[in-house]
């Protein structure tokens, strides 16, 4: 998922009927300024638009934090970690480090 979010700015998800069937497809930006079209799945496919709407989820919540960081250093004052930094905390997260968890309760 990481390397996703990482190419997600520009990824649109198209519904496209071809002879009676609606299929989803991701539109992405090519090197030459163009669109190249990635074939996802049929559209009556729960499973497959479940999942083109779960990317489309992720895309919003990635923006919103890009957002975030870009308000916290520009207008805040705050230092941006490097990229490598970053994907080391987002893969320590992703495994649990950050956990939350209730203390002991002692009496």
């Amino acid at each position: 998922m990481l390397l996703i979010l990482g190419k997600a700015d520009g990824i649109t998800s198209t519904r496209v009927k071809v002879k009676d069937r609606v299929y989803w497809y991701f539109d992405q930006p090519d090197d030459e300024g163009g669109q190249q079209r990635k074939y996802v799945g049929f559209a009556e496919d729960p499973e497959i638009s479940k999942r083109v709407k779960d990317f489309s989820r992720t895309k919003a919540d990635y923006r919103i934090r890009r957002r975030l960081v870009s308000s916290l250093t520009r207008d805040g004052g705050l230092l941006a970690a490097d990229r490598t930094s970053g994907l080391i905390v987002e893969t320590l997260a992703a495994v649990g480090l950050f956990r939350l968890r209730a203390a002991p309760h002692r009496r």
